[in-house]
């Protein structure tokens, strides 16, 4: 049986790593099976690779951070990969400092739907009644068709205007209202009766060190050395080298005949497949294959701006991991702390690094100077 994977970033390298636990173990199908991941970079890895510039300070392309307590096997294959792992306590903050109208920082815990006791006076008043509301209705009424319907339907309209619009457009580019729900489910937090009372109940100073409800995603590990794009260079590194096709596109896919067309060092050529791995962007295999009409999916795209700088670091900045930035008057919606993760910078005791992250649309140019 012969298997192609188009893509050799996680997804694809998990699919890699399988097959050769298998044919490891024996497994007599795994061994009558062939394995071809088409990647159109020269190294693995896709978004989740790790680049170097040119004063040595590496940085991820995006912020990635590894948590696995659901998900063991995941765990295993990474630390198959990279044996050197730091753990570190996630501390991540919101700067909500437009809600207050003060200049500097005002920076809250995250999730933001959290820290509602640490709002202003009038606006933490509106998101308790709108949030006790929702508690006493035994059974909602509303329909949902977007995330903004699903917002007012867990939380009401206040945290919607003071967080949940303003962050998603930052960091989506467009309205919730144009978003559908059916992806929050592990990503958006709701806030228990319970645990809002809790909160209440504390003052300041005792919500500063409050639990706000992470549980095994309170810490999370990443790798000591090259940056999260050393895991999966690693990984296809132990893996067996014919498996790989680097820096080689793919052309099209006939679905129907099971024949992939690529270029490979300038030449087109053609596979035969038996079982097709699609793990790049849905609309893009629709446009290979032409399985079906195209998909109207709505995308952005996202620049990182590394800034490595002199020791010391920000003296503010040593307790956290991450920050977020729902104000429309800051380019970036989240900012790393990347060298509190892991060797990334030329000396580390020399120099430190922080990662900024900014959405825009598809269509939007940028410009570097």
């Amino acid at each position: 049986m012969k298997i192609v994977c188009i893509g050799a970033a996680p997804t694809g390298l998990g699919a890699a790593f399988r097959l050769h636990e298998l044919q490891e173990s024996g497994d007599e199908k795994a061994l009558d099976t062939q394995l071809v991941l088409f990647e159109q970079e020269p190294y693995a890895g896709g978004l989740s690779c790790t680049v170097k510039d040119k004063n040595g300070f590496l940085w991820d392309m995006g912020g990635h951070i590894t948590f696995d307590h659901n998900y063991p096997y995941y765990g295993k294959a990474t630390k198959w990969a990279v044996e050197e792992w730091n753990q570190l306590t996630r501390n991540c903050m919101v700067d909500m400092n437009y809600l207050y109208k003060t200049d500097g920082l005002r920076l809250v815990p995250y999730p933001a739907q959290f820290a509602v006791p640490l709002f202003p006076a009038h606006i933490k008043e509106k998101c308790l009644m709108e949030l006790n509301e929702r508690y006493q209705q035994a059974q909602s009424t509303r329909s949902v068709h977007n995330f903004e319907d699903w917002v007012l339907e867990h939380f009401g309209p206040t945290i919607l205007d003071v967080f949940f619009r303003p962050y998603t457009k930052k960091v989506w580019t467009v309205d919730p209202v144009k978003m559908s729900p059916n992806w929050v489910g592990t990503r958006v937090a709701k806030l228990p009766k319970e645990k809002l009372e809790s909160l209440c109940a504390m003052n300041e100073k005792e919500l500063e060190t409050a639990d706000f409800g992470w549980g095994p995603n309170s810490f999370f590990t990443f790798p000591k050395y090259g940056g999260t794009g050393n895991v999966w260079e690693s990984m296809r590194k132990k893996l067996p080298t014919d498996w790989f096709k680097l820096g080689t596109k793919v052309l099209s896919v006939d679905h129907k005949n099971k024949t992939i067309r690529y270029l490979e060092e300038g030449q087109e050529k053609e596979m035969e497949y038996d079982a097709l791995i699609n793990t790049t962007p849905i609309d893009l295999l629709v446009e290979q294959t032409k399985i079906c009409p195209p998909l109207n999916l709505a995308h952005n795209k996202v620049v990182i701006v590394g800034v490595g700088m002199h020791a010391p670091m920000t003296p503010l900045l040593e307790q956290f991991t991450w920050l977020y930035f729902p104000d429309r008057n800051v380019p970036f919606f989240r900012v790393t702390i990347l060298s509190r993760y892991g060797e990334v910078t030329p000396d580390s005791s020399k120099y430190w690094s922080i990662m900024c992250e900014c959405a825009l649309q598809i269509d939007d140019p940028v410009r570097v100077s």
